[in-house]
């Protein structure tokens, strides 16, 4: 069962990306991460009745300081994210941020928990950051795409790889001492509420405030973002049944997965030196997993 689950968690996120694309691709930014934040207030409603008591929610609230820090630098993930999603394909968009995150939290580990390297980890981080300039030196633009330059992007999705390894230490602190399933709703919930905030501060100093959309569209916003849902369940599920290294490792197969949807779906086919470079990233990254 622990490996049946492993697998599910990266293809249940993969998947959400992958139909939020469209929604990303046609609206404002600040507008989808604020939809999506609330529609999964929605989504993970079942799942709080049945696996949160009433004490535990509660418990959970304490921790809101954190929990607004962390939803409010995650929102910023999220924006940067469907901005550009509007410019790179999925397959390609994916791997750089998966690469980034797992570097980045590497070396935040580093930073707060004194969890140093050794020689074999400095290794693979060398060898997914090759794949990450390799990848990046590939035509990565696609005709239904707008065009921006390759180094104006990567840096767009460092930066979105940093506020997510950030708000994942953060909310990751809450999750062990509240309950797990309140505190990634909440934090969810946060993400949205954040999101609202900025497209009000927007609008007041003239900019362009919250999009709207119909209740249809919201509605398929619930439906598109709730395989959330399901690769979270799976891997709070998974955590118990088996080690969490190996967990982590098979949690990089969502750039993988996030290609072939991308490929299926939009037609965003790789070509041989992407995949090489894609490849090159994965074997980086779960090197260092493994050795970790």
């Amino acid at each position: 069962m622990f490996w049946i689950l492993a697998i599910i968690a990266p293809i249940g996120y993969a998947f959400q990306t992958a139909l939020m694309l469209r929604f990303a691709r046609s609206h404002d930014a600040v507008s989808m991460t604020m939809y999506r934040g609330f529609s999964l207030g929605i989504s993970f409603l079942p799942i709080i009745f049945l696996c949160v008591t009433k004490q535990e929610a509660y418990e959970a609230f304490a921790y809101w300081p954190q929990i607004v820090l962390a939803g409010s630098i995650v929102m910023l993930t999220n924006v940067l994210s469907y901005y550009t999603l509007k410019y790179l394909p999925l397959g390609i968009a994916s791997a750089w941020a998966s690469s980034f995150k797992v570097i980045l939290t590497t070396i935040l580990g580093m930073w707060f928990f004194q969890e140093y390297l050794n020689i074999g980890q400095i290794l693979f981080v060398g060898v997914t950051i090759l794949g990450i300039i390799f990848l990046s030196l590939q035509k990565h633009h696609a005709a239904h795409l707008k065009y921006k330059c390759a180094q104006k992007l990567i840096f767009l999705v460092f930066l979105q790889a940093l506020t997510l390894a950030v708000g994942v230490i953060i909310i990751a602190d809450v999750a062990r001492q509240a309950n797990p399933w309140m505190a990634g709703y909440l934090w969810e919930i946060m993400i949205g509420v954040a999101a609202l905030v900025v497209g009000g501060v927007r609008r007041t100093f003239g900019g362009r405030g919250v999009e709207r959309i119909s209740w249809k569209q919201f509605r398929q916003v619930i439906v598109y973002s709730s395989p959330t849902v399901i690769g979270t369940g799976a891997f709070f599920l998974a955590s118990t049944l088996g080690p969490v290294g190996i967990l982590a490792v098979f949690g990089t197969l969502e750039m993988v997965f996030s290609a072939f949807l991308a490929w299926w779906l939009y037609q965003e086919k790789l070509n041989i030196k992407q995949w090489t470079a894609v490849f090159i990233i994965l074997l980086g990254v779960i090197g260092l997993k493994l050795i970790g």
